[in-house]
């Protein structure tokens, strides 16, 4: 059985990708995804755009939600292919500088998922920690 794999950005649905992957482990803080989608495919709001929105879901349950990091176009004489990658919004978090008004604020021992809740606080990512 196959898995049924929807691409939104910024709320828009694009069901004609040619390619999709999408990987979230353990082992990774952020999950990622990259897909290719035939520009005839992408609607009226074409170009995407670096930083807008993604949310990919597998079998109709949120997996990734995200933002475009990457954009590139592939073209020859009879197709064009936009290939678009991101990762999800930890990425945020993975992203951010800890200057000392966060490290100040913990003396003894530091668990990491403290340390995450202030981070994403300070910065006002959409992050829940679990």
């Amino acid at each position: 059985m196959s898995d049924n794999i929807k691409l939104y950005i910024n709320g828009q649905g694009y069901v004609g990708f040619t390619n999709i992957n999408v990987k979230k482990t353990f082992l990774d803080l952020c999950g990622t995804y990259s897909a290719s989608v035939p520009i005839t495919k992408v609607h009226e709001n074409y170009p995407i755009k670096l930083g807008d929105k993604c949310r990919v879901e597998v079998n109709d349950s949120a997996f990734l939600t995200g933002y475009v990091e990457k954009i590139s176009i592939n073209q020859d004489s009879s197709t064009a292919m936009i290939n678009i990658s991101g990762r999800d919004k930890t990425c945020d978090l993975v992203d951010t500088t800890i200057d000392q008004s966060i490290i100040s604020q913990f003396n003894g021992v530091i668990y990491f998922d403290d340390l995450c809740k202030k981070i994403i606080n300070k910065i006002k990512a959409p992050i829940d920690v679990v």
